[in-house]
C-alpha cells in the first residue's frame, strides 16, 4: 500500500482545512435566517409586500442551503474516518458472533465438498484404468 495515502499530516491538514469551510458555511447559514427574521415584511395592502417578501424567502432558502446542505457532507468528509471507525466498533461484536456461528456449519459444509471432489476424482481415476 501507498504510504502517501497514509499520511497523518496531510489528513490533519485536509481536516482543518474542511472543517473550517463547513463552519464558515453554517456561520453565513445561521447568519441568512437571522436577517430573515429581522426584515420586516409590510402588509399585503402596503407597497412593496411583494419584492419584500420574496427577499425573506430567498434569505431562507439561502440559509437551508449555507446552513445544512453545504456542511452536512463537509463535515462528514472532515469526520469520515472517526465515523467509520465508530461504526465499525459498533458491528465488530456481531459480526464476530456470526462467524463463530457460522464456522461448524462451514466446516461440514468444506468437508462435504471435499468427500465429493474425492469421490468423483476416484471415479475419473477407475474410468481411465478401465
Amino acid at each position: 500500500m501507498k504510504q502517501e495515502y497514509l499520511n497523518e499530516e496531510k489528513y490533519n491538514k485536509i481536516k482543518k482545512i474542511l472543517k473550517t469551510i463547513g463552519l464558515i458555511s453554517l456561520c453565513i447559514g445561521i447568519t441568512l435566517l437571522i436577517i430573515s427574521f429581522i426584515i420586516r415584511v409590510p402588509n399585503m395592502s402596503e407597497e412593496g409586500w411583494f419584492e419584500a417578501s420574496k427577499t425573506k424567502g430567498l434569505l431562507q432558502g439561502l440559509s437551508f442551503v449555507f446552513g445544512l446542505l453545504v456542511p452536512l457532507p463537509i463535515f462528514f468528509m472532515a469526520y469520515g474516518r472517526e465515523i467509520t471507525s465508530f461504526t465499525i466498533q459498533q458491528h465488530m461484536p456481531i459480526v464476530k458472533e456470526g462467524v463463530e456461528k457460522m464456522t461448524p456449519t462451514m466446516g461440514n459444509v468444506a468437508k462435504e465438498i471435499a468427500k465429493g471432489v474425492k469421490e468423483g476424482l476416484k471415479e475419473d481415476s477407475e474410468n481411465e484404468e478401465k
